[in-house]
């Protein structure tokens, strides 16, 4: 063999490891392949899956337990006052509980400082997360 060529035993080598890392591509690919048709045979069967709980932080959830405790609305401000908050942060909450679809912006009629109201859509909110907001006003009545 000249110099700087590799030896027949170390292309074997190079071959070996080259079939293994196939081999275990193509049994990886066949692993996604069958959930793939698992999945794709319960879609067909109208199996669902259980829905994904969304998980609010205290924040949102505080902001939710403001707006659920007076059926007409509430401006921005008011939020901000409760929470304590800057208005950037009470938008943010809104406009993510709005995402959300627990929340409907409405155009305030009755005041005059704020533009919009926020009332809560209560049939749209999950009666796990009614729940949890029903402990933190049990909670903080205790204290």
């Amino acid at each position: 063999m000249s110099e700087g060529q590799p030896s027949v035993a170390e292309l074997f080598r190079q071959i070996i490891e080259m079939q293994q890392r196939l081999f275990n591509e193509i049994r990886s690919l066949r692993e996604e392949v069958k959930a793939l048709k698992t999945a794709l045979t319960e879609i067909r069967a109208g199996v669902e899956k259980p829905p994904v709980q969304v998980v609010l932080p205290p924040a949102l959830l505080r902001t939710l337990k403001i707006l659920l405790e007076k059926k007409e609305g509430v401006t921005v401000e008011e939020v901000c006052k409760r929470l304590n908050v800057t208005r950037s942060l009470a938008y943010g909450y809104l406009n993510r509980l709005i995402q959300l679809g627990y929340v409907e912006k409405r155009p305030a009629i009755s005041t005059r400082r704020s533009r919009y109201i926020y009332v809560a859509r209560t049939s749209n909110i999950p009666s796990y997360i009614l729940d949890i907001i029903g402990k933190i006003e049990s909670s903080e009545e205790k204290s």
